[in-house]
């Protein structure tokens, strides 16, 4: 069974073939820049080399095509039929979603509704989905909810100290985000110590274009950092996280501001980028080592608050049997684990040094024998995590 993973973002569309049979990746890529005369298309092979193809894409059918047209090209496939099933990450599924599921126009609808609580994603991720049905119209189409993990919170960790009114009539309470790829990398874990998610305790960090930290007990999700968007939380590479909310006021009246213009500034030119002016997390690391000011303060607030956030998830839990790190490629950051565990010892967490140097590219455990909370190491792959759930729903 082939299953083909989309996710269409701002970004452009990222895409995942896998053979479910061994759970084997057949070939990853990344469109961007569609709706250029200059779209770029990097596709990567199973050894891991990269190929960088130029051209025009007017529009998301026509991304969508290109992706079928490398697969075919390529001899991953030799025709559209032999993709039996397609996974779509979609960011915002509200309260309504708490698993993945078919998509149909009732679906479809509810994405693009949900555009309001995610203005930056659930509109491409509906575009995404209107230009695969188009291009695989015999094929089953599932989607699998970033939100969905987090349907098990409570009230008093959802609600906001706000009217109540507002969480009635509008639904703004926390949501939590990055559900999957937490999900996935705490399933991981669970296979590799042979012992099941409902006997462990977890806290999952996720480092990546943006980050957050949940809380797992016996399987469920029982907090986050992120809230009613992904700008909340953790210092992130372009988004501020968790900050007084008077200051969105207060920026707006001394910049002359529209409430756009202050959006911009906490999503996408604040963080790490605002603080150190790189979006790198290894370049960051590079130049705090060399004692770069503004970039030791940045790499230290970027710690902090993980740290925190730690401290308050061990006490709501009573204890952690395990603290698991997922990134990718150059988010893997050694000295950025080191600086974060390093603080946590007192809590009976110890780093395997030599262990975190190596680890990159598989699920391994990098803390010393005697530490009382298991570190792991876990690639980021919330694709075969979509592929997993979307074999499910198709059966």
């Amino acid at each position: 069974m082939k299953i083909l993973i989309l996710f269409y973002g701002v970004f452009g569309v990222e895409y995942t073939l896998f053979e479910m049979e061994g759970e084997r990746e057949l070939a990853r890529g990344i469109i961007e820049g569609i709706g250029t005369k200059t779209a770029i298309n990097t596709y990567k092979y199973p050894d891991g080399e990269t190929e960088h193809t130029v051209k025009e894409v007017s529009n998301p059918v026509s991304a969508i095509k290109w992706i079928l047209h490398t697969l075919t090209s390529k001899t991953v496939i030799k025709n559209v039929e032999e993709i039996d099933a397609i996974g779509h990450r979609v960011i915002h599924g509200g309260t309504k979603y708490s698993r993945a599921t078919i998509i149909n126009n009732e679906v479809l609808n509810d994405v693009v509704d949900f555009s309001d609580l995610a203005p930056e994603h659930n509109p491409f991720n509906a575009q995404g989905i209107k230009a695969s049905s188009q291009v695989f119209p015999s094929t089953p189409q599932v989607a699998v909810f970033d939100t969905a993990f987090y349907s098990t919170l409570k009230p008093e960790v959802y609600l906001y100290g706000l009217p109540y009114q507002f969480y009635t009539q509008y639904g703004i309470r926390k949501y939590g985000f990055h559900g999957i790829g937490h999900l996935c990398a705490a399933v991981e874990v669970s296979k590799l110590i042979h012992r099941s998610l409902k006997r462990m305790r977890i806290i999952s960090l996720h480092i990546g274009r943006g980050s957050s930290i949940t809380a797992i007990d016996k399987g469920e999700a029982v907090d986050t950092s992120m809230g009613f968007s992904p700008t909340g939380g953790l210092l992130m590479k372009t988004r501020c996280g968790d900050i007084d909310p008077l200051i969105v006021i207060y920026l707006a009246a001394k910049e002359n501001l529209s409430l756009i213009g202050v959006e911009n500034i906490l999503n996408k030119n604040s963080g790490i980028l605002g603080l150190a002016g790189t979006t790198s997390l290894k370049e960051l690391a590079e130049k705090a080592e060399k004692g770069e000011k503004r970039a030791v303060c940045a790499l230290n607030a970027f710690v902090y608050r993980i740290q925190k956030y730690f401290g308050g998830y061990y006490v709501s839990m009573g204890g952690v049997d395990a603290f698991v790190l997922t990134s990718r490629d150059d988010d893997s950051v050694p000295l950025i684990r080191s600086k974060i565990i390093k603080k946590l010892e007192f809590l009976g967490l110890k780093l395997d040094e030599k262990k975190n140097e190596k680890c990159c590219d598989k699920t391994m455990e990098i803390s010393t024998r005697n530490s009382k909370v298991k570190i792991f190491f876990v690639p980021r792959n919330e694709e075969l995590c979509i592929a997993r759930e979307t074999k499910e729903v198709v059966k």
